[in-house]
């Protein structure tokens, strides 16, 4: 999917989170072309970025993005759907940040988006289910076993139906995250969600 300025604000909060962490490492779920990814191993020159998509089409184009841009050596990837690729790499409880830019529009938003989109773009990175929010609640449930204390998780979400407040409401819901933030982008819309990981270790999910 072609970035759009929205993500920007959703990569200069991670790096505003973490840009005072020696070595940090940041998961991006759903990276699609590898504009995140990239973007926050060029930022964050001593970050370790581990990026996973479900589409193998996908990770072989930000590959290559990633060859271009000069930080392919610092960004590994992993196919798999949300979470799931990271069960097997014993990072639990040592990631620093869970960057993600899910499908967030509800199924029946789908044909109303601008024709450039929802034409172009390929249907798997827009449609978030019923009610947008299918990824988005996976990634929630399933963030705080891999972060660290105080780890971030930061989320883009879709400036429709009050989203940011309602996967605001499912983070505190999941529990062992301190209350969200809601981040603006640059046109004035709530369009990231950040919560930072408690250091008690408690959570449900």
């Amino acid at each position: 999917m072609i970035p759009r300025p929205e993500t920007e604000r959703l990569v200069e909060a991670s790096v505003d989170a973490l840009r005072d962490r020696p070595d940090p490492l940041v998961v991006d779920v759903g990276t699609g072309s590898g504009a995140i990814a990239i973007a926050l191993a060029r930022m964050l020159p001593r970050a370790r970025v581990l990026a996973t998509d479900v589409s193998p089409g996908a990770l072989e184009v930000a590959r290559k993005n990633a060859e271009r841009c000069g930080v392919a050596h610092r960004i590994a990837w992993a196919r798999g759907a949300g979470l799931e690729p990271l069960a097997p790499l014993g990072i639990h409880g040592n990631v620093d940040a869970v960057v993600s830019n899910p499908p967030y529009i509800p199924t029946s938003e789908i044909p109303r988006l601008p024709r450039e989109v929802r034409e172009h773009e390929p249907a798997v990175a827009l449609d978030g289910g019923p009610d947008g929010l299918r990824v988005l609640r996976e990634v929630v449930a399933g963030a705080a076993r891999y972060l660290a204390p105080g780890g971030v998780l930061a989320l883009e979400v879709a400036a429709m139906q009050d989203q940011a407040a309602s996967v605001a409401a499912l983070i505190a819901g999941v529990g062992g995250f301190d209350p969200p933030g809601i981040v603006r982008d640059y046109a004035g819309m709530d369009r990231v969600v950040l919560a930072v990981r408690r250091g008690d270790g408690r959570h449900r999910g």
